[in-house]
């Protein structure tokens, strides 16, 4: 392990207010980054409030890894020597990069970054986390689909290189981002940085008359309760999966939110180097709150790991708006 023994808490920093907001309540690194760095397009950080964010930081004792995790096309390959001069300058404590040229690039380019595998490249063997030590890497974050006994192998078998594994946030609801919904409904690329998030869209129910016109279907307080939907895939009959309908839609792809906590404290037994937050578009509010809860959950777990309770945390991550949390692979392959 390499956090001085102690796993570290690392939050999302959407805007600078983020940024001192999570560390402010308790984080010890943030990750970030620019459209230009990074091709997060609804990213509001712009390169001096990078610079000052770091220097908030740093002057705390607290890390910033800066994001470059696109998947490069042959148009973004002229443009790399230049975000990568511009991140040399602003000193971060890592790069985060999922695409094997651009880690290329950056490793000869500059090689001082200290390069951190995104949870885009879809690391989840302890193979694939040697493959990207051998060239270099420092930290692995590790894909989403990661059960806790594979990552428990993979600490076993991975000594020598910092891991870092997803706490908490919403799940896509592809394999760690591979998801081609938002490009297909509104040209937007996920791997490009700019998801649409279109599997949390609402979408409506309606109806085909037999005459072929279709109609929507209006649910009120009087037939609410006379109706219930589902969905029976074709090779799946008799498998009825419930669709949810409220006053603001019905969702039916995406998933519940992430949250680790009632296991938090198996990943800090085991030696989890960095313990991320999602959530670079959420609210301050999410930013503190989160933060100040999984803070106070480690700080105790230290302090006394026999008597570790996550029951008042998890009141604390309850009251921030979520979709209902998930343990999500933690426990291996989902179930019905």
């Amino acid at each position: 392990m390499k956090n001085n023994g102690r796993s570290e808490l690392l939050m999302p920093a959407g805007s600078l207010e983020k940024l001192k907001a999570a560390i402010l309540y308790g984080a010890d690194a943030v990750y970030m980054g620019t459209p230009d760095l990074s091709l997060r397009v609804k990213s509001k950080m712009s390169l001096e409030d990078i610079v000052e964010g770091i220097t908030f930081a740093h002057t705390r004792g607290k890390k910033v890894y800066l994001t470059l995790n696109l998947f490069s096309h042959n148009k973004d390959i002229d443009k790399l020597p230049s975000y990568v001069e511009t991140v040399r300058k602003v000193k971060p404590d890592g790069l985060i990069v999922a695409d094997p040229g651009v880690f290329s690039m950056v490793k000869k380019a500059a090689p001082e970054l200290e390069l951190h595998i995104s949870t885009q490249a879809n690391v989840c063997s302890w193979q694939s986390v040697q493959f990207w030590e051998d060239l270099g890497a420092k930290l692995c974050v590790l894909a989403r689909e990661v059960s806790f006994e594979e990552l428990k192998e993979i600490r076993e078998k991975c000594p020598d290189i910092k891991l870092e594994t997803f706490i908490h946030g919403s799940m896509c609801m592809t394999y760690s981002g591979r998801c081609l919904l938002s490009n297909f409904l509104t040209e937007r690329g996920a791997n490009q940085g700019a998801c649409a998030n279109s599997c949390r869209w609402k979408y409506k129910v309606h109806m085909k008359m037999k005459d072929g016109t279709l109609k929507e279907l209006h649910l009120t307080e009087e037939n609410l309760e006379l109706f219930e939907f589902f969905l029976e895939e074709e090779c799946r009959p008799g498998e009825l999966m419930p669709i949810e309908e409220d006053d603001r839609g019905s969702y039916i792809l995406n998933s519940k939110d992430l949250c680790l906590m009632p296991r938090l404290d198996e990943l800090l037994a085991i030696g989890v180097d960095s313990l991320k937050v999602e959530g670079r578009g959420k609210s301050i509010y999410y930013a503190a709150l989160t933060a100040r809860a999984y803070r106070m959950a480690i700080d105790d777990w230290y302090d006394d790991p026999k008597s570790f309770d996550p029951t008042p945390y998890m009141a604390e991550l309850n009251t921030i708006p979520n979709r209902g949390y998930t343990l999500a692979f933690h426990d291996g392959r989902l179930t019905n």
